[in-house]
């Protein structure tokens, strides 16, 4: 991972360069965190929050050493964005450290917990399927990569400390929504391990997932070069403007964020959705708020216009406006045919009246607008590296608030897509029966920004006097 700090992550006094083909100290970096990746993954039961925790550490302790990559689907995507000096022949030597620690770090796991017997296994579970199994491990990683891209090898983000986290907060998102892997690495070593005590391995269903790992790779760099074709493509920045960029902004960062409650509502851990939908908003905000604001919600877009003091044009809307609703449908598109018959219900939860749903919408969403005016918005002494983590903090907040209310949407553009997509399966009648109540929480929520406004311009009142053009994304 070539971080975006030089005094830390390209060449160090103490370190030398830290991609000396020669220099064999990046090798052992990599194989030794791996090696306790993979243990962390076996002796964890492939708890996702273990997993995120324990890689966070492990990227900040090793980016000075080797980059932290601990992963070969971030090897082979910064690869091929040109990003890794010595190439091919440094790609293949940490091809083999990561692979080598995982089948380590996964035997030594399976030593501990069971002694070789009922050792872990990397497969479907039962009553899974493989279109859904292939479709989680080629977005997620791809989501993964894509904010590796973002946080650790773009200028836009140079000199953050945030990477890390927000590195994590994807595989809080990925691993709550459907338990995936997304680390060719750790399939490889945990499945192959097996054999040392002549268990059952399936090389076709490990050959798969690595493929649609490698497959998601690709996506991620596909996405990248059009977002940040500065980082990425030459012909592509030939042909790429501002406001197009932004447009692919938002649209692979809301598909990414309507994804995870998609897979999250129906998924591996659905008591942990809201931090699941939590983490994929961090992560989505720290990686693309330096190419679009990262809104991802029609109501936070009208929110900043409304707010003044230039933060947002209005010619902005319309094009932001088209790129959220068309990640949405395109996530709904995705989860019509990798998860039928699942979709997410718009409107009072338990009996609930549809005023206490819509009281609630408008509470918390305004709740959310006003964080993000604060943090993103205006200087007023905030910490920048944890304005993310705030905004996301919000729908975990509001999840567990109101989520057996209303929901706890808090997003136009999910409300109206999630009922587009229950159309899908339940058909449309004529008389928008099985629509929802996506319209009246669109409402809502836009009202919760507007007071959201009101109250920051009262609160913020020297923003109004003061103007200096701040504006953190």
């Amino acid at each position: 991972m070539t971080m975006s700090s030089p005094s830390r992550f390209g060449r160090d006094e103490e370190y030398g360069d830290v991609h000396d083909i020669r220099d064999g100290t990046k090798y052992v970096a990599e194989f030794t965190g791996t090696f306790l990746l993979t243990l962390v993954v076996v002796l964890s039961g492939g708890s996702a929050i273990s997993i995120a925790v324990v890689l966070m550490i492990l990227i900040y302790a090793l980016a000075g050493v080797s980059g932290g990559h601990l992963n070969p689907a971030v090897t082979f995507g910064i690869l091929l964005l040109g990003k890794l000096p010595g190439g091919i022949k440094t790609a293949l030597v940490y091809f083999t450290s990561q692979l080598l620690g995982a089948l380590f770090g996964a035997t030594m796991g399976n030593m501990l917990m069971t002694n070789g017997h009922d050792s872990a296994h990397i497969i479907p579970p039962e009553g899974q399927s493989w279109g859904y199994t292939c479709a989680a491990e080629i977005i997620y990683t791809a989501f993964l990569v894509f904010t590796v891209f973002n946080v650790a090898c773009s200028t836009g983000n140079s000199g953050n400390q945030f990477y890390g986290v927000a590195i994590g907060c994807t595989i809080i998102a990925g691993g709550l929504s459907t338990g995936g892997c997304f680390n060719p690495a750790v399939v490889f070593g945990i499945n192959s391990s097996r054999l040392f005590w002549n268990s059952d391995v399936n090389p076709t269903s490990t050959l798969l997932y690595i493929i649609c790992q490698l497959l998601g790779t690709v996506c991620a760099w596909q996405d990248f070069t059009h977002i940040r074709p500065e980082d990425g493509n030459t012909y592509i920045k030939a042909i790429t403007g501002r406001t197009m960029s932004k447009v692919y902004s938002e649209i692979m960062g809301t598909f990414y964020l309507v994804m995870t409650i998609l897979f999250a509502s129906h998924g591996a851990k659905p008591e942990l959705a809201g931090f699941a939908i939590g983490a994929s908003l961090t992560a989505g905000v720290y990686s693309l708020g330096s190419v679009s604001g990262a809104n991802f919600n029609p109501a936070v877009t009208l929110t900043i216009i409304a707010s003044g003091r230039n933060k947002m044009s209005i010619t902005s809307l319309l094009p932001y406006l088209i790129g959220q609703f068309a990640g949405a449908f395109m996530a709904v598109a995705v989860a019509y045919f990798v998860m039928p018959g699942h979709y997410v219900h718009i409107g009072p939860i338990n009996e609930h009246e549809i005023h206490a749903a819509l009281t609630a919408e408008f509470i918390f969403t305004g709740l959310l607008m006003y964080t993000i005016l604060c943090l993103a918005t205006c200087p007023s002494g905030t910490p920048t590296e944890l304005f993310a983590i705030a905004i996301g903090g919000c729908i975990v907040v509001a999840a567990d608030g109101i989520g057996s209310i209303s929901g706890a949407v808090l997003n136009p553009v999910v409300a109206i897509s999630a009922d587009v997509h229950k159309m899908m399966f339940e058909g449309f009648e004529g008389n928008f029966e099985n629509f929802g109540q996506s319209g009246w929480y669109s409402i809502a929520e836009i009202l919760g920004g507007i007071a959201a406004v009101c109250l920051f311009r009262i609160t913020h009142a020297k923003e109004y006097t003061h103007t200096d053009g701040y504006n953190r994304f």
